[in-house]
């Protein structure tokens, strides 16, 4: 089981905890569609027999409206291995955050960190697409040497009430045939 910790970034919304991933399920593209995009090779310098896994970059989006006025939104987000948030087509973060260990080592840390970002989110219409590497283990502190993605949004309302959006199978997900 993978441990994850907020990160401690300052935000400008006040939640109090009301999100710690608690509908959020952890997805990757289709094994059935893409069985040799699961996992990351443990190293880019193993030897070529060791490789058996391709390199990926998973594409994620999920379209969602928002009929009131937003008092505050964020977004709670950790990816293996590496991720590219954007909202409404913008650039919003990068991640995961570094948890400060040492990526030569072959040993799994004990607990990740999330990021947190705050969205502008517009009437009506919104976008999150997550652009997710998955790299070679040794190339990075934060996998477990299989992709995946797990993220929460949460919406205040200026009328008190909250909405959320968060990674489940309803996303569109596929690999990235460019990259």
């Amino acid at each position: 089981m993978l441990l994850l910790e907020s990160s401690g970034v300052k935000t400008k919304t006040n939640r109090s905890n009301i999100m710690s991933f608690e509908k959020a399920e952890w997805i990757w593209i289709s094994e059935k569609d893409y069985p040799e995009y699961q996992f990351s090779n443990e190293s880019i310098i193993c030897p070529v027999e060791e490789k058996k896994y391709k390199y990926c970059v998973a594409e994620f989006k999920k379209e969602f409206f928002v009929s009131g006025s937003v008092k505050s939104a964020q977004i709670d987000i950790f990816a293996d291995t590496k991720f590219r948030l954007s909202l409404n087509g913008k650039v919003i973060g990068v991640g995961p955050v570094n948890n400060g260990g040492d990526f030569i080592t072959h040993h799994s840390l004990s607990k990740c960190y999330y990021s947190t970002y705050v969205l502008e989110l517009m009437q009506g219409k919104n976008e999150l697409m997550i652009e997710v590497q998955l790299t070679p283990r040794v190339l990075t502190e934060t996998s477990r040497g299989r992709g995946g993605l797990i993220a929460e949004c949460a919406i205040e309302y200026q009328n008190g009430t909250w909405n959320t959006v968060f990674t489940d199978s309803s996303w569109l997900a596929r690999r990235n045939t460019a990259r």
